[in-house]
């Protein structure tokens, strides 16, 4: 039934952009259905996977499972989108690794404050960035995912149905 499944961390050997494109060259001009199970990942790896989704054109994603962050992300570039009425969606802002353990004078200390604001911003722009990918596909305003982002939290199947993530 699924041409492509990808599961478990986006990135990884069963969730990567390198496969995702191989199975894509395979079927050129042809409808691909894909399976995601996926807890999450990369939005480096999601975000080339919805472009390739996109660039093939006649993709449709089906959820199972439990979905979140990079593998919502990933599904955007699909041209349909449907989830099992079992399945669970997660969107929410994009987190960076952070851990210092350190003795810092001012001056250190100073450079790990400007540091943090550059990830911060960074973080920001990467925010406004899903957010617009969602909004397209929900066709609300960007402000509104954001906000949903910000708040995270399990979304039912149905209530995926009706923020607009995905069509059936």
């Amino acid at each position: 039934k699924y041409d492509l499944y990808l599961r478990g961390y986006v990135g990884g050997a069963d969730f990567d952009a390198d496969l995702v494109s191989r199975v894509l060259a395979k079927q050129k001009d042809q409808p691909v259905t894909v399976l995601i199970d996926s807890l999450g990942g990369s939005l480096a790896t999601a975000l080339s996977i919805a472009a390739a989704f996109r660039e093939h054109g006649n993709v449709t994603a089906h959820f199972v499972g439990m979905n979140a962050s990079a593998a919502t992300i990933a599904s955007m570039g699909a041209q349909h989108i449907t989830m099992d009425s079992s399945a669970m969606y997660l969107v929410h802002k994009c987190s960076a690794e952070f851990f210092q353990w350190a003795s810092l004078n001012a001056d250190q200390l100073q450079a790990q404050i400007d540091q943090l604001a550059q990830m911060k911003t960074d973080l920001e722009k990467m925010d406004w960035n899903v957010a617009q990918m969602y909004a397209r596909k929900c066709k609300k305003r960007v402000e509104d995912l954001l906000s949903l982002m910000k708040t995270g939290g399990w979304l039912t199947a149905e209530e995926a149905q009706q923020w607009g993530f995905v069509d059936s």
